[in-house]
Parts: structure tokens; sequence; C-alpha cells
């Protein structure tokens, strides 16, 4: 193996982005492998702020989103917010 390639794999093996963005391009090539139309995109602002005009703009039938911080008795959490606000149905699903 050359050394610049192992210093690129453990730099991107810390690049929490890379990581994120090598996920998503997999998971979306698998589900569209097995026929299922999608497309994802990645932000760091507020994820409710992000994910409802997101929803829209998409015309989504349906957003799903993971019930981490429903546990919190603080308001604002994300799938309190998202449930609230989106225009379209949507599915919490337990991820912890």
């Amino acid at each position: 193996m050359d050394p610049s390639d192992s210093k690129s794999e453990a730099q991107w093996a810390h690049d929490k982005a890379a990581v994120i963005r090598e996920l998503l391009s997999r998971t979306e090539a698998e589900l569209r492998g097995k026929g299922i139309r999608c497309s994802t995109a990645v932000d760091e602002e507020d994820p409710a702020d992000v994910l409802v005009p997101l929803a829209e703009e998409r015309d989504a039938d349906l957003l799903v989103i993971g019930n981490k911080g429903m546990k919190r008795r603080l308001l604002g959490s994300v799938p309190n917010s998202v449930t609230h606000k989106a225009g379209c149905a949507v599915m919490v699903v337990k991820t912890a």
C-alpha cells in the first residue's frame, strides 16, 4: 500500500462530513438499485428548520424522522417541531 493512501484513509476516517457524505451516497445507490426514488441532502442548520421546508420544496408525501430528543421535556425537540410544522405525513421511528 502506498503511504499516501494510508494518510488519505486516516484523514477520511476523522472527517465526519466525509463519512456522512459517503454513507449517504452508498445508501442512495442501494435504494436506487432497488428501484426506490430517493435523494439526499446535508445541512448543518437546525434540523427542524431544514426538514420542513425541504419536504415542502420536494413535494414529499412522507417525512421519516427519528425519535431522538422526544424524551426531553424541553419544548422544541426536532421530532416535536417537525410533526407540528410539516405539511405532509410524518413518521417518527424509534431510533434509541
